[in-house]
């Protein structure tokens, strides 16, 4: 009896110590929000509301509205997951435009301070610039989709953020025929498809210096024969498209002449990387997909023994339609030296006949050989 009960005082103590410390490893997460206005000489403005989003496994979990406050007047978050599948960002909106911080994750520190920077609105664009656009593209499982994920890079300048409107150029792209399942990845946007179905928009406060959009979206395709032209804007500073999944290839045959550009063959992942693009310019794809899949390598094998096979009994044939040929012309030959030899034979002598045999003979000199008469005759 003592041993049992020593036996459930051990579970107990081991229960107390262990789960405990699981719930404060998974809920005992805080989040601090930092405010900073990054506009030279501009104060951050009293009663702004700030939100924070949890996203788990990158999918949107929780949002935090009513905030407490330090003695500071800093938004904190408490009860938090330090789960590694969770990652929060702090949101707010100033003068019309919303402001998001970097993301963070409680699973090493489970408390953290969130830098939240703010801008005061640009009244004109100062010179915002497409750095960097990235296009990957994977066939979907089911084979009858393309997946199609593009991510976008600005500069903006000075120290003022600028609002794109649905409608700006910055985030206006061409979509594909039957696109569907547009959504956001990366980055403070929001998208939707333009009244014709055939471009994307997107609305987004763009903050000084560098940032960072990612979308995607999915649309129908056949195997084999299928291609797409797709024209993007090219950036100013560099210019990159991938090809993902072996099934699907990129042909840029304007881009082969661009420097830096690159393609790995060997691998079936068509690679292309070109800079110098002037501003403003858009490049042309073309999507192609052959249907080069195991059944397709099979059958291409197939066919390229067959045609192999085919080459070789094509070229027997014209070698044994040589050698009847000359058979049947030396017998000919042969048949006509003996008359010659015959006429030429008699008395008077046929001069006409003797003059034949002449030249036969000296045509072929192995028809001497065969007119002698063989043993017996």
């Amino acid at each position: 009896m003592i041993r049992r009960r020593r036996a459930w005082a051990i579970l107990g103590l081991i229960w107390l110590l262990l789960m405990p410390g699981e719930a404060l490893a998974q809920d005992g997460g805080s989040i601090t929000i930092v405010v900073e206005n990054g506009t030279a000489g501009a104060a951050v403005p009293g009663g702004l509301e700030v939100e924070l989003l949890g996203f788990q496994s990158e999918v949107l979990a929780g949002n935090w509205r009513d905030l407490e406050r330090d003695g500071r007047g800093r938004s904190v978050a408490r009860g938090l997951s330090t789960d590694p599948s969770w990652i929060y960002v702090a949101t707010t909106t100033h003068n019309g435009l919303t402001f998001a911080s970097q993301p963070v994750s409680l699973a090493e520190r489970p408390n953290l301070q969130a830098r939240l920077l703010i801008f005061e609105p640009a009244i004109s664009d100062p010179g915002a610039l497409l750095t960097d656009y990235s296009l990957v593209l994977a066939r979907e499982a089911d084979g009858a989709r393309i997946r199609s994920v593009h991510t976008v890079t600005y500069q903006l300048p000075g120290d003022r953020a600028l609002a794109i409107e649905p409608h700006s150029p910055l985030l206006r792209f061409p979509l594909p025929p039957a696109t569907t399942a547009v959504a956001a990845l990366a980055g403070p946007a929001s998208w939707e498809v333009g009244p014709g179905g055939g471009e994307l928009l997107g609305a987004a406060t763009l903050p000084p210096g560098e940032s960072t959009f990612s979308f995607e979206y999915q649309f129908p395709w056949e195997r084999g024969g299928q291609h797409l032209d797709v024209r993007m804007p090219a950036p100013a500073a560099v210019f990159r498209v991938w090809g993902v999944e072996s099934q699907v290839r990129i042909t840029a045959p304007q881009l082969v002449q661009q420097p830096g550009l690159q393609m790995n063959e060997r691998a079936r992942l068509a690679i292309y990387e070109g800079t110098g693009f002037a501003s403003g310019e858009s490049v042309a794809l073309r999507i192609s997909d052959p249907g080069y899949g195991f059944g397709d390598r099979l059958g291409s094998a197939l066919e390229a023994r067959l045609a192999a096979l085919a080459a070789v009994i094509a070229g027997t044939a014209l070698a044994v339609f040589a050698v009847i040929a000359r058979t049947r012309n030396r017998r000919r030959r042969l048949v006509e030296a003996r008359e010659m030899l015959g006429r030429a034979g008699q008395d008077p002598v046929d001069r006409d006949a003797a003059e034949g045999l002449a030249a036969l003979l000296a045509d072929d000199p192995d028809l001497a050989r065969r007119l002698r008469p063989g043993p017996g005759s």
